[in-house]
């Protein structure tokens, strides 16, 4: 997927970024690059790879919440 350097603007904005017109487009290709390989990843079948993390925070051991005095 290839950016528009007005979609970069757009990007740079939303960032409180002020860029080049250099470095738009430099950013333009980093950008166009990075979306090209999610899209490839979205490609892949994972629906029998089984989870890397418990489904559920609930599952996991958390320490007593006990109260400490505040700092000076």
């Amino acid at each position: 997927m290839s950016l528009t350097i007005q979609q970069v603007e757009h990007i740079a904005r939303l960032a409180r970024l002020e860029l080049t017109d250099e470095q738009k487009e430099h950013y333009r290709g980093q950008l166009s690059t990075i979306l090209d390989h999610i899209a490839k990843l979205q490609e892949l079948d994972t629906r029998r790879v089984p989870p890397t993390v418990s489904g559920s925070l609930s599952e996991m051991p958390l320490r007593t919440d006990e109260a400490r005095p505040g700092l000076s």
